[in-house]
């Protein structure tokens, strides 16, 4: 299925459907996603891999991929999102995805996608209504 072309723009608000797929460690989660992704290249996809050190750019990258509107993007979260140690992290990716990115937040002309354990959960020991990133991604598939 071309999720990553058929998503952008699916989201509330016409943003793009993020894909998170989730489940236990080894199944094949970055597999799905990476064979998806590049299923799509040849029809013009824009592949950009994010190391976790990379997660603080996002702006930056949000800025550069809305100045290109007819070019599609496919932003792949190099790192399962596991974030007991990275509140920060999480923080970051939170903010840009909630608008952070820039004056017209998330560019409707890319998708996010990320592996995770589990779709929820994504801040461990939150209560606060809206802190998982569980959220922001609308598209979530479960590997078992």
């Amino acid at each position: 299925k071309k999720f990553v072309e058929s998503d952008a723009g699916a989201g509330a608000g016409g943003g793009a459907a993020h894909v998170l797929v989730h489940g236990a460690p080894g199944v094949g989660k970055r597999w799905l996603l990476r064979s998806a992704i590049a299923s799509q290249v040849e029809d013009g996809l824009r592949v950009v891999a994010v190391p976790r050190e990379g997660i603080r750019t996002l702006p930056r990258l949000c800025a550069e991929m809305r100045s290109r509107p007819r070019t599609k993007f496919a932003v792949f979260l190099e790192m399962p999102l596991a974030l007991t140690p990275f509140a920060e992290f999480h923080n970051e990716l939170t903010s840009v995805l909630d608008g952070g990115g820039g004056p017209s937040g998330w560019p409707a002309n890319a998708v996010l996608c990320a592996t995770a354990l589990s779709a929820s959960g994504l801040k461990p020991g939150s209560d606060e209504a809206g802190a998982s990133l569980e959220t922001r991604f609308p598209t979530r598939v479960a590997l078992e």
